[in-house]
C-alpha cells in the first residue's frame, strides 16, 4: 500500500507542458514532446506548470486562434476543437489469469474532476475486463452529464478493435468466435454495447502507447491500480 501512494503521489506531481502557440497546440507531460512541438517553429509559444488546470489555462490565453488541437475546460476536463470531451480509460489486474487475480479500472476525465473514478471489476478479475468496464463506466458518467461527444483514449488495442472490427460478427454468430468459442468477454462487451447504443451520445475511439509519459493514460493507470487494490481488500473482507 506504501508503495501505491508513492506511486501515485509521484504521478501527480508530474509536471504538464502547456504549448500555446506550435506544431500541435496542447499539453504535453515530458519535455521532449514539448520540445518536439516548438523547436524550429518561428513565434513558438510555451511553459512548464504544476497543474493542468494551470497549463489549459495558459493554452486558452495565449494560443491566439490557433486551429490546431487544443484542450478547454469541461469541468476541469479537456474538450477538443471539434466537441469532444475527452476522457481516458485503463484496466489493472494483479495475477491475470490466476486464480487468486485481482482487477480494477480506472477513469479520468481531468485533474480533480469529480468523475475520475477508481473502482474494482465485476466478475472475472482480468486486465481487458477492467479495460472494457473502464470504457462503459466512462461513456455511462459522461451522458449522465450530458455529454454528446466523447473521446476514449484507450491503451487497449484489444478493446478497440473488438468493438470496431470483432464485434459485428460475434453478434451474427450469437457471440462465438470465427473458431467456434465462445467470447470470454460476453457479458463485459454486451454491457459495453448497450452504452454504445443509446443513440444520445457520439464516441470516438483513439489509442495511446502505454507507459510514455501521456498524463491521462498515467493517471488512469494510478486510478486503475487503486480498483486494483480495492478488489483485493473487498475479497478480504466476505
Amino acid at each position: 500500500m506504501l508503495f501505491l501512494w508513492q506511486s501515485l503521489d509521484r504521478i501527480l506531481k508530474m509536471p504538464f507542458y502547456a504549448v500555446a502557440k506550435g506544431r500541435q497546440v496542447g499539453i504535453y507531460n515530458t519535455w521532449p514532446e514539448c520540445q518536439q512541438q516548438v523547436n524550429g517553429f518561428t513565434g513558438a509559444r510555451f511553459k512548464k506548470f504544476a497543474t493542468e488546470s494551470e497549463a489549459n489555462n495558459f493554452v486558452q490565453q495565449n494560443s491566439g486562434g490557433s486551429s490546431a488541437v487544443s484542450s478547454t475546460n469541461w469541468g476541469r476536463g479537456s474538450t477538443d476543437d471539434d466537441g469532444f470531451v475527452h476522457v481516458y480509460t485503463d484496466g489493472s489486474c494483479e495475477g491475470n489469469g490466476q486464480a487468486h487475480a485481482a482487477a480494477g479500472l480506472g477513469v479520468y476525465f481531468g485533474e480533480g474532476h469529480a468523475l475520475n473514478t477508481a473502482q474494482p471489476v465485476s466478475g472475472r478479475a482480468t486486465n481487458n475486463c477492467g479495460e472494457i468496464q473502464a470504457a462503459s463506466m466512462a461513456i455511462r458518467l459522461a451522458r449522465a452529464q450530458g455529454v454528446r461527444r466523447l473521446m476514449v483514449n484507450t491503451d487497449s488495442q484489444f478493446l478497440i478493435n473488438s468493438i470496431t472490427k470483432w464485434l459485428p460478427g460475434w453478434k451474427r454468430r450469437n457471440w462465438t468466435l470465427a473458431s467456434g468459442g465462445e467470447v470470454k468477454n460476453k457479458t463485459d462487451f454486451q454491457e459495453l454495447e448497450r452504452e454504445l447504443s443509446s443513440g444520445d451520445i457520439e464516441i470516438k475511439w483513439n489509442h495511446v502507447d502505454a507507459h510514455c509519459g501521456i498524463a491521462g493514460n498515467e493517471r488512469a493507470d494510478e486510478l486503475a491500480r487503486q480498483g486494483t487494490q480495492m478488489y483485493r481488500t473487498m475479497r478480504r473482507g466476505r
